[in-house]
C-alpha cells in the first residue's frame, strides 16, 4: 500500500517550510522536505474550532433562479463575512472566461497548528485594461476551482478539512456556486452546498471538477468517489451520502484514503487520476455506474508518484499528459481507449510541480518551487526555450491560456505573492502583474 495523498503537495511542504524561505530553493536543498516527513492532508492539518459555528443567513437577491423566493427572487445563504482589503488571497484557480479572467481565492492563513479560512471570493479582472473590475464573496470556504461552461461560470468551494493523525476528513461545508453575466459583469444564480455524511465520512472535500452532458462531477480530495451536480436543475444527484464510489475501477474503496482528480476525455468519457495510486482510469457513466474502458498504472511499482493533473489531448498523440508531482516528471499516454502506449519519461519537471496546460503545440508544466512555468513540445517532450519566469516567493498555483486581441497570453496565478502574472504565450515576456507592483 502506497502512502497517504498530499495535494496540493506543495502547498504542505510550503505550510511545513514557515516562514516564507523554503519554497524558492532549487531541488536538493534543505527546503524541501520528503512527503513522508509531513502530514497526509489534502491542505496540511486543519483542526476546526470545537466551538465553530457556520455564520448566519442571509437574503442575497437573485440566488437560485431555478426557485425564486416568495418576494421573487431571494433564498437564505450562509453569510460569507468581509473581503479582505488586497484585490487577491492566496489565489489558486484560474479560468478564462470571454474578455475577463476569473480567479479563485480561498483566503487562508497558517496558525502554526491549522489552517485558517477567512471568505472565499473570487477576482475578475479585464483582459484588455488588466484591471479588477470586480470582486465577488461566495457563502462557502476554500474556493480552488473555477471553471466556465460557456454560459455560466461554476467556483468549487471545497470546505475544510481535520486531521487525526491518520486520516484525512472533510469538515464544514463545502459548495458548487454558480454564476451568470446579468450581473457586473457576473452574479450568483446557482449555489449547491455539499454536506459531510456520516455515512461515509471521508467523502467529500471536492478538489476538482469535470462537465459532460450538463452534469458536473467532483471528484474528492479525501476518497476515491465521485459527487454529481446537475447543472440545469441546480442539485445534487449524487451527495456525500450516496456517492460514485470508484472502488470498481480499480481504486480503493470509501473507507480508504486517496485524492481524485478529475477531467472530460473523449467524447461521453472521463478521465480520472489516483494520487495514492498511481492509476489513470477511462470510463462512462450508462445508468449513472461507473463503466470501466481503461486502468493504467503510470508511477513506478511500490513507489508513490502522486497524480497531481491531467491534460487531454483530442487527435493527438500522444493524447493523454500525466503529471507526476513527487516523482517530478510527466508521463505521455497514446491510444489510451486502444492499445495504450505509455512513455513514462516523457518530461522532467523542475521543483514542486502542480499543474499542466496544453496549448496548441506546446504543453506548459507550473513548477511552484522554481517560480516559473516552462513549456515543452507536445509530440516529442523536447524542452523548447519559452519560459515564464517569476520573482522568489511568487510559488505559482494554476495557469489558463488563450489569444487576446490576436497574441496569445498565459496567466498565472501566484499563491503567495497575492497577484496574477500575464505574459506572452510565445515568448514568455511578462505583459503585466495585477495588481502592479508600486
Amino acid at each position: 500500500m502506497k502512502r497517504l495523498p498530499l495535494l496540493p503537495w506543495f502547498l504542505g511542504l510550503w505550510l511545513a517550510c514557515e516562514p516564507t524561505p523554503g519554497l524558492e530553493h532549487d531541488a536538493g536543498s534543505e527546503g524541501i522536505h520528503d512527503a513522508g516527513d509531513l502530514p497526509a492532508s489534502a491542505d496540511g492539518p486543519q483542526d476546526l474550532p470545537e466551538d465553530a459555528a457556520p455564520p448566519p443567513p442571509r437574503d442575497i437577491p437573485g440566488i437560485d433562479a431555478r426557485d425564486p423566493g416568495p418576494d421573487g427572487g431571494t433564498v437564505d445563504l450562509p453569510d460569507p463575512g468581509p473581503l479582505p482589503d488586497r484585490d487577491f488571497s492566496t489565489p489558486e484557480g484560474i479560468t478564462l472566461a470571454g474578455r475577463h479572467v476569473v480567479v479563485a481565492n480561498p483566503d487562508f492563513r497558517y496558525d502554526g497548528q491549522r489552517m485558517v479560512f477567512g471568505t472565499g471570493f473570487l477576482t475578475v479582472v479585464d483582459r484588455g485594461s488588466r484591471q479588477v473590475v470586480q470582486r465577488i464573496a461566495l457563502p462557502c470556504r476554500n474556493p480552488q476551482e473555477v471553471s466556465w461552461d460557456g454560459t455560466r461560470l461554476w467556483a468549487l468551494c471545497s470546505g475544510e478539512t481535520t486531521f487525526d493523525g491518520t486520516l484525512v476528513r472533510p469538515a464544514g461545508q463545502a459548495a458548487l456556486v454558480g454564476l451568470d453575466r446579468s450581473g457586473d459583469p457576473f452574479r450568483i444564480v446557482a449555489w449547491m452546498p455539499i454536506v459531510p455524511s456520516p455515512t461515509h465520512p471521508l467523502v467529500g472535500y471536492p478538489s476538482s471538477m469535470a462537465f459532460l452532458d450538463g452534469r458536473a462531477y467532483l471528484a474528492s480530495g479525501t476518497t476515491a468517489a465521485l459527487l454529481v451536480a446537475d447543472l440545469e436543475a441546480g442539485h445534487l444527484l449524487r451527495s456525500p451520502d450516496a456517492p460514485l464510489s470508484l472502488e470498481s475501477l480499480g481504486l480503493g474503496g470509501l473507507a480508504d484514503q486517496d485524492t481524485v482528480k478529475v477531467l472530460t476525455g473523449p467524447p461521453g468519457v472521463l478521465l480520472a487520476g489516483s494520487f495514492n495510486r498511481d492509476r489513470v482510469l477511462a470510463f462512462r457513466l450508462p445508468g449513472g455506474a461507473p463503466d470501466p474502458i481503461q486502468s493504467l498504472e503510470v508511477g513506478v511499482e511500490g513507489m508513490l508518484d502522486g497524480v497531481l493533473d491531467l491534460a487531454w489531448r483530442p487527435g493527438g498523440t500522444p493524447e493523454l499528459y500525466v503529471l507526476l508531482g513527487l516523482a517530478q516528471r510527466v508521463v505521455a499516454v497514446s491510444d489510451l481507449l486502444g492499445a495504450p502506449r505509455v512513455d513514462d519519461r516523457f518530461a522532467v519537471t523542475g521543483t514542486m510541480p502542480n499543474r499542466i496546460l496544453l496549448d496548441r503545440d506546446r504543453l506548459w508544466i507550473l513548477d511552484s518551487g522554481d517560480n516559473r512555468v516552462t513549456a515543452v513540445d507536445a509530440d516529442t517532450g523536447r524542452p523548447l526555450e519559452v519560459r515564464a519566469l517569476m520573482p522568489p516567493g511568487t510559488n505559482p498555483y494554476a495557469m489558463a491560456a488563450g489569444d487576446w486581441e490576436g497574441r496569445p497570453e498565459l496567466y498565472v496565478t501566484g499563491l503567495r505573492s497575492n497577484s496574477l502574472w500575464v505574459f506572452d504565450a510565445d515568448t514568455g515576456d511578462l505583459l503585466a502583474q495585477v495588481p502592479p507592483v508600486p
